[in-house]
């Protein structure tokens, strides 16, 4: 009746679960009401009436029973809510399934589309691809669309076909299958009935989701235990992925982080078109990984889903019937490794660390466990570095709200340290100046958004390393190991730069003291506002300290020294570089 998926509309938004009057009760005497009327009133005057009424009696009923529990017909709410709801999420899905990881060249594309289309019937499955898939794809229905996202000649463009998916309406679901997927109709709804009742809870916040379930062998456990996914954390500020790998087969508790494996083993995805839009997916190959990166970066809600039979864990999909030869293999991989590479590059992530163990606690936020295994995805000594030229002591990467790409700090911590060997071993006074003298005194390492280092020296030293004094010369020094020591063309000091190609870089700034006990030098930088002189006596004797795993040389009062410098607490209150700085 009308009045009544009224009733249960207006419960399933606000009845809470905990008092003693029922939507039975309600319905009933909204029942009664709706006979005695139908007596009296032509049948379409009733149902206007009704509604009004029931209107106004559920909202006057809701705010005298807020705190209650509702019941229809001994269902209850959340029940009566999750089954419709999983019938038109099941609808939705039905109408968006995407297939875009797999090669081009070699793919088990006809049994993956076979296979879904016999999990869920009514699917409409797009194949989205740069180019049209080899070999070609036989027995495709009407339902089975081959999209190709590069123009091909000969060929229509694909983008007709996607603006259809972009332009469904944003709560569409959608769900994303690797090639080599196998699955079934009770898998599929299971996944659903499990996300749907997650998302009831989550609302609004489910606006943005994501969840995952791991490709299971056919015999599995088809029972799931709904996690956050924690183990992996894209640090868009750092450039910088973390990922935990699991310590064992067993489901995880509840105070676990959960591995994801992003890259560990394919899963299938369901998720939202508002979500697939936000997260740019047309340009992630592979796209399991863009999507739930994007995701993470974006704040979105990332579940997942694991076999509640610890004996049933994921197992990952052979495709060796595919891949069968030692060079199909070999090729395959080496693709895989590219299109990732391409992906950190886009995504901007330079470092991926790896942890052995799962050892963290959602309290603790950080591993205690080893050091993690590190991959550099970065500039290197042969390619440029990750930032443009720095106008008004301000990098690029500042305004986009992140700090020094890892990869470039860790080239300027590595020129550091074999600066520091060189000047001592030549027997040249040096010390820590400006901004790295700041990140030694906090963080005993660069300051996150710092893009070089400043050394002093006292000017007639200079002479003493051999570096110094070629590059005096001949205004630029290459070293056998790379190292490229110049003269700098903005005035009278020197730059060390990681290599020829890559320009990270340690400045070393000439000092001498004058007649008066001042420390100075001949060239200011207007950018600078801590270029400043000071008394000679921080530099009699020098001190040392703690820096890059090193102990290097600072003025022997170094708080002092710093304060005078950029002012009184500046080791308390860091401030990112800028002009008004």
């Amino acid at each position: 009746k009308p009045y009544q998926q009224l009733l249960l509309l207006v419960c399933s938004r606000w009845c809470k679960p905990t008092t003693a009057t029922s939507c039975r009760t309600l319905t009933a005497d909204a029942r009664v009401q709706h006979e005695g009327m139908m007596g009296r009133r032509r049948a379409w005057v009733v149902v206007a009436a009704v509604l009004a009424v029931c209107n106004a009696l559920g909202w006057l009923w809701i705010v005298s029973t807020m705190d209650g529990s509702c019941d229809i017909g001994g269902q209850s709410m959340d029940d009566s809510i999750r089954e419709g709801l999983e019938s038109n999420l099941f609808s939705d899905l039905a109408k968006f399934i995407l297939i875009k990881d797999f090669e081009e060249w070699a793919n088990d594309l006809e049994h993956t589309v076979h296979n879904i289309r016999q999990a869920v019937p009514d699917a409409h499955v797009r194949v989205v691809g740069d180019r049209v898939p080899y070999p070609p794809i036989d027995g495709v229905s009407s339902a089975t669309e081959v999209v190709t996202l590069l123009p091909q000649p000969g060929l229509p463009k694909g983008h007709s076909a996607l603006q259809a998916f972009d332009n469904a309406p944003g709560s569409t679901w959608v769900l994303v299958i690797p090639d080599g997927a196998r699955t079934t109709s009770s898998l599929v709804q299971s996944w659903v009935q499990a996300q749907t009742a997650h998302n009831v809870k989550q609302r609004p916040a489910a606006e943005c989701t994501l969840s995952m379930v791991p490709l299971l062998a056919e015999d599995s456990n088809r029972n799931f235990l709904s996690v956050p996914c924690r183990s992996a954390y894209f640090d868009t500020k750092r450039w910088t992925l973390n990922t935990y790998a699991e310590s064992s087969a067993a489901p995880p508790q509840s105070d676990l982080i959960v591995p994801c494996n992003y890259t560990e083993r394919p899963a299938m995805i369901l998720t939202t078109v508002k979500t697939m839009q936000r997260a740019s997916w047309h340009t992630h190959a592979p796209l399991q990984a863009g999507l739930l990166l994007q995701a993470h970066a974006l704040g979105c809600n990332v579940m997942q889903y694991v076999p509640s039979d610890p004996m049933m864990y994921p197992t990952q999909v052979s495709m060796e019937n595919v891949f069968s030869t030692p060079h199909l293999q070999e090729k395959r991989q080496r693709f895989e490794t590219q299109r990732t590479q391409a992906l950190y590059t886009m995504l901007g992530i330079k470092l991926v660390q790896k942890y052995p163990e799962i050892a963290l606690r959602i309290s603790q936020g950080v591993s205690a466990g080893s050091d993690p295994k590190k991959e550099w995805h970065g500039c290197h000594k042969m390619s440029f570095r990750c930032f443009g030229t720095v106008v008004s002591d301000t990098p690029d990467y500042i305004y986009a709200g992140r700090w020094a790409p890892p990869c470039c700090q860790e080239h300027i911590r590595e020129t550091s340290r074999y600066v520091f060997k060189t000047l001592h071993h030549a027997g040249v006074r040096y010390w820590l100046e400006g901004g790295t003298l700041l990140g030694a005194a906090r963080h005993r390492d660069l300051i996150p958004w710092d893009y070089d280092a400043d050394i002093g020296v006292f000017r007639e030293d200079v002479n003493k390393c051999d570096e110094l004094r070629i590059a005096s010369l001949q205004g630029r020094h290459v070293t056998h190991d790379g190292y490229v020591w110049e003269r700098a063309s903005e005035g009278e000091f020197f730059r060390v730069q990681y290599s020829q190609y890559n320009h990270v870089h340690v400045d070393i700034f000439p000092f001498y003291e004058t007649p008066q006990g001042v420390m100075t030098k001949d060239t200011w930088m207007e950018t600078h506002k801590q270029d400043t002189e000071f008394p000679s006596h921080y530099l009699k004797p020098l001190a040392t300290t703690e820096y890059l795993g090193m102990e290097v040389s600072v003025p022997n009062n170094m708080v002092e020294f710093l304060e005078l410098k950029f002012g009184p607490g500046c080791i308390e209150h860091p401030r990112l570089p800028g002009p008004s700085a």
